[in-house]
């Protein structure tokens, strides 16, 4: 054998690495930028959201969220297995 063939194929250089953190960095960045443009824009809707979250409603609401997409799931199970028959 000639130690070609035993070579572990090589893995991308830093270039690619820093292409692709600076890109993840960059969308984040974006991300936040956009989301306190539209909170300055309508400050309302973050009045909004933290009322919904913090006045006892909208915990319960999501913390009652996966067993009800638990419980959406089984009936689409349910029905996919009836419909197969």
């Amino acid at each position: 054998m000639d130690g070609a063939s035993d070579r572990i194929p090589s893995r991308p250089g830093f270039g690619y690495h820093l292409k692709v953190h600076t890109f993840r960095t960059l969308t984040i960045v974006l991300a936040w930028v956009l989301i306190v443009a539209a909170f300055y824009q309508r400050p309302e809707l973050l009045t909004g959201a933290q009322r919904f979250l913090f006045d006892g409603h909208g915990m319960a609401v999501l913390a009652q969220m996966p067993a009800a997409l638990a419980q959406c799931r089984n009936a689409l199970a349910v029905r996919q297995f009836y419909r197969a028959r």
